[in-house]
């Protein structure tokens, strides 16, 4: 009898333990989920814009978004793929960096890939 209630502990802990890895590989995978859709909705906002330059037609702005799944929807709760969302966004990692354009930014927003301009003796 206590073999068989030792065996019930450890299939229950083995069980727990499962349970415990897959959460914490579906929360990596949904942050990782949540980082390409906001990385994606970055680009496609780019390439919207750069269309309506070169081409003056104003086109909607495709936006991708994560759909829950059943078992989150039931139970809402914060999930850490939004917090680490937040978190990735709030490094600042999308925003302009002086390094990415060495020649400095154009007049009109745009970025000037070249080399810097020879200076004027």
């Amino acid at each position: 009898m206590w073999a068989s209630r030792l065996r019930l502990h450890e299939d229950l802990a083995a069980e727990r333990a499962r349970r415990e890895e897959l959460t914490r590989r579906v929360d990596a995978q949904q942050t990782s989920i949540a980082f390409l859709c906001a990385r994606i909705n970055q680009l496609e906002t780019e390439r919207v814009l750069l269309l309506r330059q070169l081409t003056s037609i104003d086109l909607p702005i495709p936006v991708l978004q994560v759909t829950p799944s059943a078992t989150n929807a039931a139970v809402p709760q914060p999930t850490a793929s939004t917090d680490m969302l937040e978190q990735i966004s709030a490094l600042g990692i999308f925003e302009d960096n002086p390094a990415h354009a060495p020649a400095g930014w154009n007049p009109d927003g745009t970025v000037n890939y070249g080399r810097l301009p020879v200076p004027a003796r």
